[in-house]
């Protein structure tokens, strides 16, 4: 049967230089000409089915009205697509653009010569946020940081003026495993370690990243022992003198003054958290 079957190919490339909404809108022709023909061929079944049986048309309405009485469905109620009437995103464009960092997270996860890749801001390592850059840049080349943008700005309202893309940062760093759990039916295959539920009244997180579930073995806490944390906490270290002496800069702000004292307590809540973590591995 396979042999005989004409399969739907999507019909449209979109170019690089095509916004992420075009990219939405040629998916939802593509996915509306999918349901079309699933409906054709779903009727086309039930004409078989009823010829083969030699059920007559007054039998057929009776079945039909019995399965309408039964399901939740009445099948003499058809939906009517037509591809080529849409013309933006459909309501599922934000899942969507989910999805595609999901893919690229698990990519990059599964690509990670250790199975490891941090969330957490560590010297020499490269954060999950990074992976998604390349792989956008692999994607859409010169075209990878406006497609950026627009992801980010599906994601939130954070301003980017302290930072190019905050909205996608705190998903990745917030959301992207809870949405990952949904979406495999809570069997996920890469794990969110974290430090932040390790002391009480957390001040941020100390160190957080994700593993790759297939990847795992008995060095795991050994390379994240002195690969991961070791230089996450000198940078803490690094960071928390560097906040100790902004605090006390009397030529500072008040308000740059009160930054760097709640830099600092972050990073000492940071030191505390990875400490206990380290007892516990």
């Amino acid at each position: 049967l396979l042999t005989n079957l004409d399969l739907k190919v999507p019909q449209e490339t979109v170019n690089p230089d095509a916004s992420l909404a075009e990219h939405g809108t040629a998916a939802a022709k593509h996915l509306a000409g999918l349901e079309s023909d699933l409906q054709s061929c779903a009727n086309k079944i039930d004409e078989n089915v009823f010829d083969c049986f030699d059920i007559t048309d007054q039998q057929r309405e009776t079945i039909l009205q019995e399965i309408a009485l039964r399901t939740i469905e009445d099948p003499r109620e058809q939906e009517t697509y037509d591809p080529e009437s849409i013309t933006e995103p459909s309501e599922e464009f934000p899942e969507q653009v989910k999805d595609l960092l999901l893919h690229f997270a698990l990519k990059a996860i599964n690509e990670s010569a250790d199975g490891i890749i941090p969330l957490s801001a560590i010297d020499g390592e490269d954060d999950l946020l990074t992976h998604i850059e390349a792989e956008f840049e692999r994607v859409w080349g010169e075209h990878a940081d406006a497609r950026l943008a627009e992801v980010d700005a599906v994601l939130g309202s954070q301003s980017a003026a302290t930072e190019a893309y905050p909205n996608l940062r705190t998903w990745l760093a917030e959301d992207l495993f809870d949405y990952h759990v949904s979406t495999f039916d809570r069997v996920p295959i890469c794990w969110r370690f974290t430090t932040e539920r390790l002391v009480s009244d957390s001040d941020g997180e100390g160190f957080g990243c994700l593993v790759d579930y297939h990847q795992l073995d008995e060095g795991v806490f050994d390379r994240l022992q002195n690969r991961y944390l070791e230089p996450r906490k000198s940078l803490l270290r690094e960071r928390r003198t560097a906040a100790n002496r902004r605090r006390g800069d009397d030529s500072l702000s008040t308000s740059e003054q009160a930054e760097a004292a709640e830099e600092h307590a972050r990073c000492e809540s940071g030191l505390e958290q990875i400490a206990v973590f380290e007892d516990r591995l």
